[in-house]
């Protein structure tokens, strides 16, 4: 079907198939449903267990101002004599 861009329904009516025909092997439909369950797909996520106890904010640090590195001074070369 992904080679010749038919839909599931046109494919069974081609072929003449019926309805609740499985377009994948049931072997295969169990193996994937086993990984997808291995790996949490499907369910929904657990909420997390509200905490009964008051619990204060830790404190903000204060940010820092940034200071610009001092410059370099450019160094005056004295000419070197070639000769």
């Amino acid at each position: 079907m992904a080679t010749s861009r038919t839909h599931t329904g046109e494919y069974k009516a081609r072929w003449k198939l019926d309805a609740n025909y499985p377009v994948i092997a049931p072997d295969y439909s169990q193996k994937r449903s086993a990984m997808a369950f291995r790996f949490g797909l499907g369910r929904k996520a657990e909420t997390p267990a509200i905490p009964t106890v008051d619990v204060a904010p830790a404190p903000q640090k204060k940010k820092r101002a940034r200071v610009a590195a001092p410059r370099k001074k450019a160094v005056d070369t004295p000419a070197v004599d070639p000769a």
